[in-house]
């Protein structure tokens, strides 16, 4: 069930009503409490809390306590990766990451390494480096909507305004509910700047209010 939710909202096939965000809440809490000393339990519980509930920093308590618990589970550094962007953490972010990516060269969800670190890159000011990564994202996973988001945002700062438009176009055909004023909801950012600097990027790739 965990996972279903993170896939869910990854791919924003569900949008979840506060009800549904407290029984989801409730569901985890309960997983913690049952198999909070098994690794594969506390990464889908700790992705949940980070990415489908919001609450960041308690998500990625338990993402950190997965990898310590199996430091070769590669998905569980891929999610506590996300957790440290979003708490802007960008070094930690940058190595596990690179970590996960080491540990699982084939990893199906490699998509996720690659659109995350075109952020990291993009947060850097980096923007070559962010869109190679961000390409890379959206080759592997071209049904991803995240994967255009990082791209589209990654393409407009470095001034490839062509490539922006075109992957703003595809992001909004498998996410058209997509806005600059949602994106906190969809992404967590703790540092006003970072969540500022994502606005300014997608909003000059064409993204609507």
């Amino acid at each position: 069930i965990a996972a279903w939710r993170i896939t869910s909202k990854a791919f924003a096939w569900t949008r979840y009503n506060d009800q549904e965000l407290a029984e989801i809440e409730s569901q985890t809490r309960h997983l913690v409490k049952l198999g909070g000393d098994d690794a594969r339990v506390l990464a889908p519980a700790g992705q949940v809390m980070s990415f489908v509930l919001g609450k960041v920093e308690e998500g990625a308590l338990l993402l950190r306590q997965a990898v310590n618990l199996d430091p070769n589970f590669s998905t569980a550094r891929l999610w506590y990766a996300n957790a440290c962007l979003y708490v802007g953490d960008l070094d930690t972010s940058f190595e596990q990451y690179h970590s996960a990516l080491r540990l699982s060269p084939r990893e199906p969800r490699i998509f996720l390494a690659q659109s995350g670190l075109a952020t990291v890159y993009l947060l850097k000011s980096d923007y070559e480096e962010a869109s190679k990564w961000a390409t890379a994202a959206v080759l592997q996973a071209p049904h991803f909507a995240r994967a255009y988001a990082s791209a589209a945002a990654c393409y407009a700062m470095a001034g490839r305004m062509e490539e922006a438009k075109r992957a703003c176009e595809l992001l909004l055909t498998l996410d058209p509910s997509l806005r600059i004023s949602g994106v906190y909801e969809r992404s967590p950012y703790r540092r006003p700047e970072h969540l500022k600097k994502i606005q300014v990027a997608l909003r000059l790739a064409g993204i609507p209010e």
